[in-house]
């Protein structure tokens, strides 16, 4: 409500999925051949109070040490160290990754959004964004576009360059909408609270 004034048009979308690639164009690659980081879409696991503690506490700061997990929860170190093990295991706990600030780097981060004509499409794309080196997600979404991705790229004109890379390979496109982040906050899958 406070924001209002400075907001023109809001969208709202539920992610129900998404792909997290590798930054291939930092090592100077044509392609990303390694596999993406998936998140969203698992089967339900269990957990308990003393797991959702451990997991608040490692989506602050995920380098926090166990001993100071231990002290601050009041349950011993092993305890702590094979409950992570265990969440990872489950894969609740999927990764651990660094906020990487690409403005230091003299790199722009856009969001792109696209709706399409025909929708069969969309693993085609997929397998476009995958081995791409600047795209770094794809996010699956109820109530957005029908296909969204995000990248890095040196400048505008670079970024153009990807778009009408797209719209040759992939005619099916209907509409392309995007926006330019300035800066990049910490991504959280975990709620906070």
């Amino acid at each position: 409500e406070k924001f209002k004034k400075y907001i023109n048009k809001e969208k709202i979308s539920i992610f129900t999925k998404a792909y997290h690639f590798h930054r291939a164009y930092i090592l100077n690659k044509k392609v990303d051949e390694s596999e993406p980081e998936i998140f969203g879409g698992n089967k339900t696991e269990k957990y308990d109070e003393k797991d959702l503690k451990i997991l608040k506490l490692l989506a602050k700061n995920a380098r926090i040490p166990i001993i100071e997990i231990s002290q601050r929860l009041k349950i011993p170190t092993k305890t702590v160290d094979f409950r992570i093990k265990q969440l990872e295991k489950k894969k609740i706990i999927q990764g651990y990754r660094f906020v990487f600030d690409f403005n230091l780097f003299g790199y722009e981060y856009y969001k792109v959004d696209l709706n399409l004509k025909d929708i069969s499409i969309i693993e085609k794309l997929k397998q476009f964004a995958r081995t791409h080196p600047n795209i770094l997600y794809i996010d699956q979404t109820i109530g957005g576009s029908d296909f969204e991705f995000d990248l890095e790229v040196k400048n505008k004109e670079h970024f153009l360059e990807i778009i009408n890379e797209l719209r040759k390979e992939f005619p099916e496109i209907r509409e392309i909408s995007y926006f330019n982040l300035r800066t990049y906050n910490k991504l959280l899958y975990f709620p906070a609270g």
